[in-house]
């Protein structure tokens, strides 16, 4: 059978996401949030070629939140990857300076232990989400607003499990819901990304 081409000419490419995901620590994981980054892109794109029918439409924001989601927890791992690295655990606790009023021995303990597996060669993504939003903003690393939106997104993106759904979906994903992703994803690449507001905008329309 036959399939129509659906024209891709106007998606973003590969090698353009990247441009914008120095600060993320793996190669692979790097390329992986490019890959959504730009299958975002694609689905901005099928969305104004096409009258989605509003029942579809729900699934169609669901889809795109899930991989902003997890967008957002690659660049929060690749934040508290970057302030991990940067302590020097060789030194006592009580040298730790202002640090010490913000995280805890028992945080210090577990920053480092992400550092360690990372350290073996292979990137492990064992830390959960929900610890990763907590304990980079009690070390400041960002403040409580983008914590308070990462963990909606979170919140969102879990709901993937049928079983966790307490509503239907029509109720849940509203292209409201899908904006405040979207925002919080535009803002972080706007952080790390050492590109301007204007170029970002430019560049990711579905932001």
């Amino acid at each position: 059978m036959n399939k129509d081409k659906f024209n891709i000419v106007g998606v973003i490419t590969i090698s353009r996401c990247l441009e914008f995901l120095n600060f993320i620590p793996d190669h692979i994981m790097k390329r992986n949030a490019a890959y959504n980054l730009q299958y975002l892109d694609f689905l901005n794109e099928l969305n104004n070629s096409y009258d989605i029918n509003r029942s579809i439409e729900k699934s169609f924001i669901k889809n795109q939140i899930m991989i902003l989601g997890s967008l957002l927890e690659c660049f929060t791992f690749s934040l508290l990857y970057s302030f991990s690295s940067n302590i020097d655990f060789g030194k006592e606790w009580k040298e730790m300076g202002s640090l010490k009023k913000y995280i805890t021995l028992h945080d210090q303990k577990r920053i480092k232990t992400s550092v360690e597996e990372l350290s073996k060669g292979e990137l492990k993504r064992r830390s959960d989400f929900s610890w990763m939003i907590n304990i980079a903003e009690k070390n400041k690393i960002f403040g409580k607003e983008y914590a308070s939106v990462a963990h909606f997104v979170r919140e969102h993106r879990n709901k993937i499990h049928l079983t966790s759904m307490k509503e239907p979906e029509y109720e849940y994903f509203t292209p409201e819901k899908l904006k405040e992703a979207q925002n919080c994803v535009k803002k972080f690449l706007e952080q790390l990304s050492g590109k301007t507001k204007e170029e970002i905008k430019n560049t990711f329309l579905f932001l």
